[in-house]
């Protein structure tokens, strides 16, 4: 039996290799655009299909492909909107950027992991309990909050969060890790999540509020959660966001959730359920890839060891950022979807090294849902589902140097709490 299972997938994963690079190597002209759209949509679902017993990847396969969806259905299948975000696609760049996205799925189709039968564990049956951490995490992100985000004076434009807000979702998910079942603690938690929710859909943004919802019910509601529920409060959570990209930070106070979800509803009607969002990251993407046209490879490299001073010193590294590079030369809005960011430093080779990396990250996400042994390894779980659209759309320090700010602080806590528990031991929690 377990060898038939083996063969099946064997079986299956040569067909969908077979179709996804033969279509890619026939569309170097750009003539098989549709059907390799095709594909990417099939594949990204299948993908997501595959790993859905397990929640976390489920929710990373599931914003992928709908990131890619989004991109396909406005830019290829059908030609492209009459947009901006349209420049490049019937481009050289625009095809090369369409076979990179192909292949990138069909290399996220054959890394997805044997699903571990444990079900994952919420935070509040952890073991871990110190309320002075918790307290002390509360105070940083209300801190935070009060004077790291830069709100507009008229509601209906559009508000920021510096660097230390946007990161601010490690110290609450390290927050809710050390609560344990305290519940005025817990309370206070979920409060302050869905004030930083309500703050970023206010004043129009989406990605930051949707991590903070997403690492409520990861971190505490995780065991009740099934796809019956995943699935409704998915489309909910679209709606949501496509009104709120519709207005652009121009919701006003006095509109309610229902009136949100009945105009987002109607956007996702006549926008054909697209993220404007993802089809602004790859126009972005492919400004990198007109970019390289006139870069030299050395140039590259050095940019690419550039970036890997920054994971470690920040963003004082000069020529680090390949967003503000690229954008000297061409007209963008940021961002940039991950495989993008590899093959302009490294060629086929770095788009091969990124799938390399998130196979060891979702092998780790497997391998640690269910057990409560490794706390470092729950945490980043947490992270690195809910903030999918940072690292996929954003750029990829959100899985690297952002894992590695996770741990430095990690391991502040848990010393801390160490030390507490050694001078006061009542601090223990059965």
């Amino acid at each position: 039996m377990k060898n038939s299972k083996i063969s099946k997938k064997y079986v299956i994963n040569s067909a969908v290799t077979f179709f996804a690079v033969t279509f890619a190597l026939l569309n170097y002209q750009g003539t098989f655009k549709f059907h390799v759209s095709c594909l990417i949509i099939a594949i990204s679902l299948f993908s997501a299909l595959r790993v859905r017993k397990n929640i976390y990847l489920f929710i990373i396969y599931s914003f992928i492909a709908y990131c890619s969806y989004s991109v396909v259905i406005t830019m290829y299948m059908f030609g492209p909107i009459d947009s901006f975000f349209a420049s490049y696609v019937n481009q050289p760049s625009g095809i090369l950027g369409l076979n990179i996205l192909s292949l990138f799925t069909l290399g996220l189709f054959l890394i997805t992991p044997k699903i571990s039968p444990k079900k994952p564990i919420s935070f509040t049956t952890s073991n871990k309990y110190n309320p002075l951490i918790a307290l002390g995490a509360i105070i940083v992100l209300i801190f935070v909050f009060m004077y790291s985000y830069k709100r507009p004076e008229v509601i209906g434009e559009r508000g920021g969060g510096s660097p230390f807000y946007e990161y601010s979702i490690v110290i609450n998910i390290l927050g809710i890790y050390y609560m344990g079942k305290n519940k005025l603690l817990k309370s206070a938690l979920i409060l302050i999540s869905l004030i930083y929710a309500l703050n970023e859909f206010i004043f129009g943004g989406r990605v930051t509020g949707l991590q903070y919802i997403i690492v409520m019910f990861l971190c505490i509601e995780v065991d009740k959660i099934s796809l019956r529920v995943v699935i409704p409060l998915g489309f909910i959570v679209a709606a949501i966001m496509f009104s709120i990209g519709s207005l652009r930070g121009g919701v006003a106070l006095n509109n309610s959730v229902i009136d949100l979800i009945i105009l987002g509803i109607s956007i996702i009607f006549k926008g054909k359920f697209v993220l404007d969002t993802a089809y602004a990251a790859h126009h972005a993407s492919l400004t990198f890839i007109e970019t390289m046209s006139f870069t030299p490879f050395d140039t590259r490299i050095y940019m690419f060891v550039q970036w890997l001073k920054y994971l470690f010193i920040g963003s004082s590294v000069e020529d680090s950022n390949l967003t503000t590079y690229a954008g000297q030369f061409f007209q963008h809005y940021g961002g940039g979807i991950l495989p993008y960011w590899g093959y302009f430093y490294l060629g086929a080779f770095g788009v091969i090294l990124i799938l390399i990396y998130l196979r060891f990250l979702f092998r780790m996400i497997n391998d640690n849902t269910g057990h409560t042994n490794n706390g470092f390894a729950r945490c980043i779980t947490v992270y690195i589902s809910a903030s999918v659209l940072r690292w996929w759309l954003y750029s990829p320090s959100q899985i690297t140097r952002a894992l590695i700010m996770f741990f430095i602080v990690y391991q502040i806590c848990n010393i801390s709490d160490l030390i507490i528990k050694g001078a006061i031991p009542r601090f223990h929690h059965n």
